[in-house]
C-alpha cells in the first residue's frame, strides 16, 4: 500500500505541477484560490473513483477464476471474498493521499507571493 500510495501521490502532484498554466489562466480569469483548489480536488476525488471502479474490475474476474477452480476440485462452492474492510481502508488512503498530493502542489503553484 504504501508503495502504491506514493505512486498516487506522485502521478497527482506531476499532473498538478502540469497544469500550472492552466490554472494561472484560470486564476487570471477570476478564479479565486478556494474555487481553484474545490476544481483540482473535485478533480481529484473522480480520478480516484474511477480508478477504484476500475481497479475492482480487473481484481474480480481474476479471484472467479481460481475461486471456480477450487469449486469444481473440492466439490463445494467456493466464491471471491473480498474483506470490505481493507478494501475500504485502501481506497480511503488513496484519496487522502492524492487529494493531498494534488492539494499541497497545486497551493504552491496559485499561492499569492509576496512582491
Amino acid at each position: 500500500m504504501g508503495y502504491t500510495g506514493l505512486a498516487a501521490a506522485n502521478s497527482m502532484a506531476m499532473s498538478a505541477f502540469g497544469r500550472r498554466t492552466d490554472l494561472t489562466v484560470m486564476k487570471s480569469a477570476g478564479g479565486t484560490l478556494r474555487q481553484l483548489l474545490s476544481f483540482v480536488l473535485s478533480e481529484t476525488v473522480l480520478v480516484v473513483v474511477v480508478g477504484v471502479g476500475l481497479g475492482l474490475l480487473v481484481t474480480l474476474p481474476p479471484l472467479s477464476g481460481p475461486a471456480a477452480g477450487l469449486s469444481q476440485v473440492t466439490g463445494t462452492p467456493v466464491t471471491p471474498h473480498l474483506n470490505g474492510a481493507v478494501v475500504s481502508a485502501a481506497i480511503l488512503r488513496s484519496l487522502i493521499m492524492a487529494a493531498a498530493a494534488s492539494g499541497i502542489v497545486t497551493w504552491n503553484v496559485i499561492r499569492p507571493r509576496p512582491a
